[in-house]
C-alpha cells in the first residue's frame, strides 16, 4: 500500500453512531462478498445504521456488480444448496445460511439499500457529480457519513483520469466533491492498474521506481486514500 490513510479513516468511523455508509461497488464475486461482510460488520457493531450499495445498471467491465449479482450473492448465501457441492462442512454451511438470512433481512428492512443510478455508467468523471450527477450527489451521497469508492475504474474517474504529478494530494485531484462543505468523507480503496495515481510521497515514489518501473500498473500495489469532507474539522 503506497499511500495509506487507514488510521485517518478509522478515526472518522469510530466516531460514528448509527451513521450512513455508501459503497460504490466494483467487481462481483469474491470482492463483492468482502464488501458485503464489511457492511455487515459496520451495522452489527453499531457504526452504521444504514449502508447503501451503488451497483451499475449495466457492467462497465464484464465483472462489474449489477443488481442481479448482488441479489444472487445474498440468495446463494441463504440457500447454498443452489450451487451444488461446495466442499463446506455442515457447520460452515449453517453459518453461511445464517448470514444470508441476516442480509436478506437487512435488505427487507431498508438497513441495506441497493441503487443503480445511470450516472455510474455515463461518460462523466466524478468531478461532475454535483452537476451532471446531482441526483446521486444531492439525493444520496451528501446524506452519507462515509462514501467508499472501490477499485481502479472508480479511482480513475475520481481523479478525472489525468496524468497528475504523483505527489498531488488526493483531495486536490478529486476537486469539487472534496470542496463541497457538505461533502462526506470519501474513501478510495484501489489496486493500481494504470499509470495515473495521486497522493504518493516523493521519496516513496522514487523508491518504487527503483524497484520496478511498472509499479503504477502492475496490479501489485494499491492505495487507501481519504478526503475527510465535513469531518475535517473533527
Amino acid at each position: 500500500i503506497v499511500a495509506n490513510d487507514t488510521d485517518k479513516i478509522w478515526n472518522i468511523v469510530r466516531q460514528m453512531k448509527g451513521g450512513r455508509v455508501d459503497i460504490v461497488l466494483d467487481n462481483s464475486g469474491f470482492e463483492l462478498l468482502q464488501d458485503v461482510l464489511l457492511a455487515h460488520w459496520l451495522v452489527s457493531v453499531g457504526y452504521a445504521s444504514k449502508v447503501v450499495f451503488h451497483a451499475k445498471r449495466i457492467p462497465w467491465y464484464v465483472s462489474d456488480v449489477t443488481n442481479a449479482d448482488f441479489h444472487w450473492l445474498v440468495k446463494v448465501a441463504e440457500n447454498p444448496e443452489l450451487i451444488g457441492d461446495k466442499g463446506m462442512s455442515a457447520a460452515d454451511e449453517n453459518a453461511l445460511k445464517g448470514l444470508g438470512k441476516i442480509w436478506a433481512g437487512f435488505l427487507a428492512a431498508g438497513i441495506w439499500e441497493l441503487k443503480d443510478e445511470l450516472f455510474w455508467t455515463g461518460p462523466y468523471g466524478y468531478h461532475y457529480l454535483p452537476t451532471k450527477g446531482s441526483d446521486v450527489w444531492e439525493g444520496e451521497l451528501i446524506k452519507s457519513d462515509v462514501v467508499i469508492f472501490k477499485g481502479d475504474l472508480n479511482y480513475r474517474k475520481l481523479i478525472y483520469d489525468l496524468e497528475w504529478p504523483i505527489t498531488t494530494p488526493f483531495v486536490e485531484a478529486i476537486g469539487s466533491i472534496a470542496a463541497d462543505p457538505r461533502a462526506p468523507a470519501i474513501v478510495a480503496l484501489r489496486t493500481a492498474k494504470c499509470d495515473t495515481i495521486t497522493g504518493v510521497d516523493a521519496d516513496r515514489a522514487q523508491e518504487l521506481f527503483r524497484v520496478r518501473n511498472d509499479w503504477m500498473y502492475s496490479g501489485e500495489y494499491g492505495v487507501i486514500q481519504l478526503s475527510a469532507g465535513r469531518w475535517k474539522s473533527n
